[in-house]
């Protein structure tokens, strides 16, 4: 799986005097854990950074099922979409644990194009990594059984959010619920796969995490689903991650 930097941040490597810009038109906003940041259907009337916490951009089914499309992390961009074309947002924005923003007006965000062009660039290449995410995103539930897709989602996220223990071997925060909702199953199909995967001596899951016993097992596993190599948001390096100050 290729890990890139600066995934979701358009900021990474705009120069100090577009960056000071941005920055005079940001507005703070702070949320508590699992409020709506804005829902599917609404205007599109701010761009946002994440300062602290997460967000994850969320879709449901007409019975109420909740799909996580992805979990957006600190430095990273969100609601770009309707920033571009004006149309209603497609997906709810929702916080995970107590979160705080910088919003970025659409006008604002307009005005600063015109005046930097290369802020429109480097949001285009943001926007060109989403695509490719998505594009990823939708091979993976168009061609890949349950078992695959659960593989998948658990080798992006230790990609992107895994964490080691005090003896090296590498996790991930996440509960059986929440990865049923990345891979659009219930949860009582998700946990069979998972005990599959705990019986193949790939993973060990305890206490809402996973732990990853055999990497090599898992990439190899991964590596035989398709024919292109999937992409995840990489976040070790905080250099290449900053959060714009308000």
């Amino acid at each position: 799986m290729e890990a890139v930097s600066g995934f979701h941040n358009f900021m990474a490597d705009l120069p100090e005097s577009a960056v000071y810009d941005l920055r005079a038109c940001f507005k703070p906003r702070s949320f508590n854990d699992r409020d709506v940041i804005f829902h599917g259907g609404d205007s599109p009337d701010y761009l946002y950074q994440i300062v602290s916490g997460s967000v994850a951009l969320c879709n449901y089914s007409l019975d109420g099922q909740e799909i996580i499309l992805n979990k957006f992390q600190p430095g990273d961009w969100f609601g770009d979409t309707g920033i571009m074309d004006g149309r209603p947002r497609i997906n709810t924005a929702i916080a995970f644990g107590q979160t705080a923003l910088l919003a970025l007006a659409e006008a604002d965000f307009n005005s600063l194009c015109e005046k930097h062009p290369q802020i429109q660039r480097a949001f285009s290449m943001m926007q060109a990594n989403h695509i490719r995410l998505l594009l990823n995103l939708l091979v993976d539930a168009s061609l890949l059984r349950l078992p695959g897709r659960i593989i998948r989602t658990i080798q992006r996220l230790l990609v992107s959010l895994g964490k080691q223990d005090a003896d090296g071997t590498r996790f991930i925060e996440c509960s059986h619920d929440e990865l049923a909702r990345y891979v659009a199953a219930s949860r009582q199909s998700t946990s069979i796969q998972l005990k599959k995967l705990e019986k193949a001596g790939i993973i060990r899951s305890s206490y809402g995490k996973i732990y990853v016993l055999d990497p090599t097992a898992l990439d190899s596993n991964s590596d035989r689903l398709t024919s292109f190599e999937p992409v995840a948001a990489l976040y070790e390096d905080d250099d290449h991650h900053p959060v714009a100050e308000d």
